[in-house]
């Protein structure tokens, strides 16, 4: 898809009211945000996931726990609230370029289950300022680092 997308219809939101519904979803903007922030978020019940918004923010909301494969905002925004555990789609790819969330400010919820998971599970990011929260717990790994926000806590880089 070219230009920015939107959720038609941001008042309706939950189970059963999904924009996008599938294995493998991909989205692609070439020009402004993929969704926006509060209900306008794009709704998705997905396997797996992917999104590139070449000038713009991501804002996702995943019903259930998801497999990220890459979600690439640039130096923008990545919003993504799940319902389940997100996991690393490809834990054999690891490393500088291979980070599954890309951006400027990150915020990542998952309100029921973990964010990644310890050694090559964990979510790689590159993030100016990241906000990841966890009912679970939450792994993320950056720059050689590995480390745990706690059950209900917070884990903020800047």
């Amino acid at each position: 898809m070219g230009g920015a997308i939107t959720d038609e219809d941001p008042a309706t939101e939950g189970a059963g009211n999904e924009n996008l519904v599938g294995g493998d979803i991909r989205v692609t903007a070439t020009s402004g945000d993929i969704g926006a922030s509060g209900d306008g978020a794009i709704d998705t019940a997905a396997t797996n996931l992917d999104a590139q918004a070449t000038s713009g923010s991501i804002y996702i909301d995943e019903s259930d726990g998801v497999a990220v494969g890459r979600i690439d905002a640039g130096t923008n925004a990545i919003v993504l609230t799940t319902g389940g555990t997100i996991t690393d789609k490809d834990i054999a790819a690891e490393g500088a370029g291979n980070e599954n969330l890309v951006g400027g400010d990150i915020r990542v919820t998952a309100t029921s289950g973990n964010i990644g998971a310890s050694g090559d599970g964990a979510i790689d990011t590159a993030a100016t300022n990241l906000d990841a929260q966890a009912t679970g717990g939450s792994y993320r790994h950056q720059g050689g680092r590995h480390r745990r926000a706690d059950h209900q806590r917070r884990y903020f880089h800047r």
